[in-house]
Order: C-alpha cells, then structure tokens, then sequence
C-alpha cells in the first residue's frame, strides 16, 4: 500500500520477464553514477545503461527529486523480502 507505484510496476514487470529492472534502479539511486553501478552488479556499463533507459520507456522518473529517490529506495527495500 506504501509503495511506489513506479517501484511496483517495475516489479511486476522482472516477475513477468526476469529482467532485474527494479534491482537496477535500485542500485543506481544508492550508487548515484553508473560506473559504480554497473561494478557493483558485476554488469557491462552498457548493458546498465540499456537498463536505465528500458525503466525511463516503462516508468516516468525523475532523478533530480531527492524525495521521490528516497521514495523509490524505501520502496524497494520494503519489497524486497517478496521478490524472491
């Protein structure tokens, strides 16, 4: 109920295509720039790239509000125990 809808409509699209969409944002809003993204999930920076753009197309973000980031993060980490 507290979610984000962003946040949850990113999930139920990795639960219909596995594609780690919302782990992605999710490390890229605690990251902050994407070479330390894509070192700390062990992926290509394009292919984090290729991700980052794929979420724009699904979901509207914007990355200059500190509140929706924090929003975005507590978001994820509230779901996370029912991702698996």
């Amino acid at each position: 109920v507290f979610c984000c809808p962003q946040m949850k409509q990113l999930i139920e699209c990795d639960k219909k295509d596995g594609r780690n969409l919302a782990e992605t944002l999710y490390q890229y809003l605690l990251n902050g720039n994407t070479a330390a993204t894509a070192a700390a999930m062990y992926i290509h920076r394009n292919t984090l790239l290729y991700r980052l753009n794929l979420i724009n197309e699904i979901v509207s973000i914007d990355y200059n509000d500190p509140f929706l980031r924090l929003y975005l993060i507590l978001s994820y980490e509230m779901m996370r125990p029912h991702l698996s």
